[in-house]
């Protein structure tokens, strides 16, 4: 695709932000783009006013209501948003204390934040990612047996 000229310009945008969305903030369990991509290419030139954050978390509970009601096998949404909650409700149990980092949370996990949790996550007992380690183990030996 060439980006010569205003109108492959506006195309390529447009293909970017959906492919973005698609693949990394808003990804569903089909190849195709859903209604919710949408919105945003209509509005690429003033995109980083959109508040994504807001955008994918609404994404990630619409999949997790749409999994309680059964209508849906899986959750639709953005892996690192989950994780992200996930691991800011770990550590700091109550999110919303004084003494708890305030939002935008993303602001306060760095990558060694985030490697140092997994490590806490996969060799601790309480960890799911210990727990889950656990349970294979467990699994192989029952096989073996």
């Amino acid at each position: 695709m060439s980006v010569e000229g205003e109108e492959n310009w506006q195309k390529f945008k447009r293909t970017f932000v959906v492919f973005i969305q698609n693949c990394f903030l808003l990804p569903t369990t089909v190849s195709v783009a859903s209604p919710i991509h949408k919105p945003p290419i209509f509005h690429v030139d003033n995109i980083q006013e959109w508040d994504w954050a807001k955008h994918a978390l609404n994404f990630l509970m619409k999949g997790i209501e749409n999994k309680r009601k059964g209508t849906k096998q899986s959750i639709d949404g953005c892996v690192f948003v989950l994780m992200l909650i996930y691991f800011h409700e770990t550590k700091f149990l109550r999110p919303f204390r004084p003494d708890a980092p305030p939002a935008p949370w993303v602001a306060h996990w760095t990558k060694q934040k985030m490697l140092a949790q997994i490590l806490r996550e996969a060799t601790d007992p309480l960890g799911l990612l210990y727990r889950k380690n656990i349970k294979k183990e467990e699994k192989k030996n029952k096989e073996v047996k």
